[in-house]
């Protein structure tokens, strides 16, 4: 028997020592376990490698001691088919392993989790490891009742995914949602959902499965920008508030049409915003400054530079007021003027040189 499972003739068998057929790798181990089955210390076996007829065949050898101490009874198994499906066994489980860490790892890089529901996205089904990291609970908290993970999600955003699951459950399909989460630490966490149904072998609708990714970092960096702007935009209303109180503001654009004025500028003129808008400074100019003043001033302005001086303005009612008056120029890209901002402060100017200026 023993020929025939070494595919051998019986007389090739007769006088010649088994070890020479087993592989050298495994011809230490087998000289010890012939040792251990002399000594009788030895029931487990051995498995090795046996080269026949330049083949590699894998055995299960057993031994005994006979009748005659000086014979030993070896049984030998052929685990060939055995072993080949271990080992596929094992590439495969080592494949899987490889594909799964590989797995984790891109869930930890992505700050993600996969998670699997039933049809009517009650139970969660599945969901993976990296959820621990995200939502500071391990999988076997989520397992089972969604209304567990649905809890800590923030009551108006738990609403709007109500009503895309009410939707879902008449039109499954593909689907992406934001929602803030609130962890158990007091952590809260900005979650996209990314989820698309799933249909067995005759198209019915037996789940969900999808990827919910942790956008927290993302949120934050796009609120920055945002509550930088508002904080300048703040503190640009409140230097303006601040400016307003005190100064005379006008702007023009570059012909000399008013565009904007101030509170305080209706109150020193006596016209309203209506009245002045659109109009030209001239409707405030008295017979005090020859005509050289303002073509000066203009010649100043229209290149660039701030001109700075005194000014006699006629109001609405005809009575004559004296302004400090700073125009500076609003520059384009090319350094052309495209408006001017004028701010003044009333004085009052006595022609009498022995009385002093009064604010």
């Amino acid at each position: 028997m023993g020929a025939k499972i070494l595919k051998l003739k019986t007389k090739q068998l007769i006088h010649r020592q088994l070890i020479t057929y087993v592989d050298k790798v495994h011809q230490a181990n087998f000289r010890k376990f012939l040792a251990r089955v002399f000594e009788s210390t030895d029931n487990n076996g051995i498995e090795v490698l046996l080269v026949v007829e330049n083949q590699i065949v894998w055995f299960s050898i057993e031994g005994s001691m006979g009748a005659n101490t000086m014979d030993c009874l070896i049984t030998l198994t052929d685990i060939n088919k055995q072993k080949k499906v271990k080992e596929t066994f094992r590439r495969n489980n080592k494949l899987l392993q490889d594909i799964k860490n590989k797995f984790e790892h891109s869930e930890r890089i992505s700050n993600s989790v996969h998670w699997e529901t039933d049809a009517q996205c009650k139970v969660i089904t599945y969901i993976s490891t990296n959820c621990e990291s995200i939502f500071g609970q391990s999988p076997k908290c989520f397992i089972g009742n969604i209304s567990d993970f649905e809890n800590n999600i923030m009551v108006d955003d738990r609403l709007e995914i109500s009503k895309l699951c009410c939707t879902q459950q008449s039109d499954p399909r593909h689907y992406e949602v934001e929602f803030r989460y609130l962890r158990d630490d007091g952590q809260l966490l900005w979650i996209r959902e990314v989820g698309e149904p799933i249909f067995g072998n005759t198209g019915t609708h037996i789940g969900y499965r999808g990827t919910q990714h942790d956008i927290t970092l993302e949120k934050e960096n796009m609120f920055i920008p945002v509550q930088t702007s508002l904080k300048q935009y703040r503190e640009l209303i409140f230097q303006q508030r601040a400016f307003d109180e005190h100064a005379i503001v006008s702007i023009t654009d570059i012909a000399g049409n008013i565009t904007h004025i101030n509170d305080n500028f209706c109150a020193i003129t006596g016209y309203s915003h209506e009245e002045i808008l659109g109009k030209n400074h001239r409707i405030f100019k008295s017979d005090e400054h020859l005509d050289v003043v303002f073509a000066s001033m203009w010649m100043t302005i229209s290149s660039g530079q701030t001109w700075r001086g005194e000014i006699k303005n006629t109001n609405k009612d005809g009575l004559d007021y004296w302004c400090n008056v700073t125009i500076v120029p609003a520059l384009d890209d090319k350094g052309k003027p495209y408006q001017y901002a004028s701010f003044r402060s009333k004085i009052k100017k006595y022609k009498n040189p022995q009385q002093s200026w009064n604010t």
